[in-house]
C-alpha cells in the first residue's frame, strides 16, 4: 500500500467503498505509517518499522540550508557537506562544526571547555608539572607553573653611626662589614627578587638611612628602602623586583648612618 494521488470527486458521482477505501483509508494509513514508511514530498522520510525506526531529514544545498534554517528548532541535512544543520534561535549550527571545526587539531592530554554558551574550545595540554588556573578574565581556563617562594633574612642586633657604606651579613647578631665580599649569599637558581622588609625596633638616627639589595658583587638592584630619622617598626618596597640569574651573589648594603638601632632585620623574597 503506498501513496495515492488524491482523487478529485466530481459532483453528482456515485461514491463507492472502493473509492472510499482508496482515497481516505489508505491515504489515512499511509500517513500515519502503517504498513510503510512515509515520505512527505519535501523528502522527509519516518520509518516507524519495528526495529529499523529512523528519520530521513530533507536534503538541501549549503546556500538553501543558509536560508531555509532560520527560525529555532529547524533542521536539514546538507547534501553538499554531507552535515546535519540546525538553527538554534541565533545561528545555524553544524554537527562537523561541534565535532572537529571546533575542537580542532586535538591531542592526547588537551582539555575541552565551553568559549560561549554554544561553542566548545581546547586547551592544549600543558608542560610538565603546571597546574590549571582560571585566567584573570574569569573567560578560560589557563596552564601555570609553580613557583616555590623562599625568604633571605638578614639580622643584626645593633648599628652604630657610619659614614661609609657598610653591608650587612647573613645570620643573626653580626656587625655590617666593610668588604661586601665576606657577606654575599649564593642563589643557585634563575628567580626574581621582590618584597624587599626592614625592621627596627630602635632608632636614633637624625637623617635618612638608604637600604638596598644588590647583586653580583656590586651591582644595584631596583629594590631600596629609605629610612627616616627616628623611624622604627617596618618600611617595605613592595613595587620593585629584580632578576636574579642562577650563581648570582646577593648581599644588603646600608648608608650612611648618623645614629645607632637597635635589631635589624631584613628579608627579600626569592622566587
Amino acid at each position: 500500500m503506498g501513496w495515492t494521488t488524491p482523487r478529485d470527486f466530481v459532483a453528482g458521482e456515485v461514491v463507492t467503498a472502493a473509492i472510499m477505501n482508496t482515497h481516505i483509508r489508505d491515504q489515512f494509513l499511509y500517513l500515519k505509517g502503517v504498513g510503510q514508511v512515509p515520505t512527505i514530498q519535501s523528502g522527509l522520510t519516518i520509518d516507524n518499522s519495528l526495529g529499523s525506526e529512523r528519520l530521513l531529514l530533507p536534503l538541501l544545498s549549503t546556500a538553501e540550508c543558509s536560508t531555509v534554517l532560520n527560525a529555532e528548532g529547524e533542521i536539514a541535512f546538507d547534501e553538499l557537506t554531507h552535515d546535519v544543520k540546525w538553527y538554534n534561535g541565533s545561528a545555524i549550527i553544524s554537527a562537523k562544526d561541534m565535532a572537529t571545526t571546533k575542537i580542532a587539531s586535538q591531542a592526547q592530554g588537551d582539555l575541552l571547555y565551553a568559549s560561549s554558551a554554544t561553542a566548545i574550545a581546547r586547551l592544549a595540554k600543558g608542560t610538565a608539572l603546571q597546574v590549571l588556573k582560571q585566567n584573570a578574565g574569569l573567560t578560560a581556563p589557563e596552564w601555570a607553573t609553580i613557583t616555590f617562594a623562599s625568604f633571605l633574612t638578614w639580622v643584626n642586633v645593633g648599628v652604630t653611626a657610619i659614614t661609609a657604606v657598610r653591608y650587612i651579613p647573613l645570620g643573626t647578631g653580626n656587625a655590617p662589614d666593610a668588604n661586601e665580599a665576606n657577606v654575599r649569599v649564593l642563589i643557585p637558581n634563575v628567580a626574581t627578587a621582590s618584597r624587599f622588609y626592614v625592621k627596627l625596633t630602635a632608632n636614633t638616627a637624625t637623617g635618612d638611612s638608604t637600604i638596598r639589595l644588590r647583586k653580583d658583587g656590586g651591582v644595584n638592584t631596583d629594590l631600596l628602602i629609605t629610612v627616616g630619622a627616628g623611624v622604627t617598626g617596618t618600611v617595605s618596597d613592595l613595587v620593585h623586583t629584580a632578576a636574579i640569574s642562577a650563581g648570582d651573589l646577593l648581599s644588603v648594603s646600608i648608608a650612611p648612618f648618623d645614629g645607632s638601632l637597635t635589631v635589624m632585620q631584613v628579608s627579600v623574597q626569592i622566587a
